[in-house]
């Protein structure tokens, strides 16, 4: 019948007294990790930030999309859907081009 023990928390390099001599090759310590985090890396710290060509990419998309739909509304005449989701992709369009040219370039 064995006793299980805790484990003692010991910081790294420290080494126990009479271990070499005993013939332990792997003493039962868990170190403490709490000192020891992994700085985040560079990509995970930087945040995502609005740019202009940003804002000009999505509203191009908005267009393309809403040119898609406008197609899409000649094969279902009888619906109005895709004709008010053209109208407001467009609008979407015209305000986020509007915000790319106001919106002022990092340096």
């Amino acid at each position: 019948m064995s006793i299980e023990r805790e484990p003692e928390v010991v910081e790294p390099g420290a080494a126990e007294p009479g271990a070499a001599e005993a013939g332990v090759t792997e003493p039962d310590v868990r170190y403490d990790t709490a000192d020891y985090q992994v700085p985040a890396t560079r990509s995970a710290r930087r945040r995502r930030r609005v740019t202009p060509m940003g804002l000009f990419v999505v509203a191009f998309v908005a267009l393309l999309l809403a040119g898609v739909s406008v197609g899409v509304a000649n094969f279902n005449p009888g619906s109005t859907r895709f004709a008010w989701t053209s109208l407001g992709l467009s609008c979407a369009a015209v305000v986020l081009t509007a915000a790319a040219l106001f919106l002022r370039p990092r340096r």
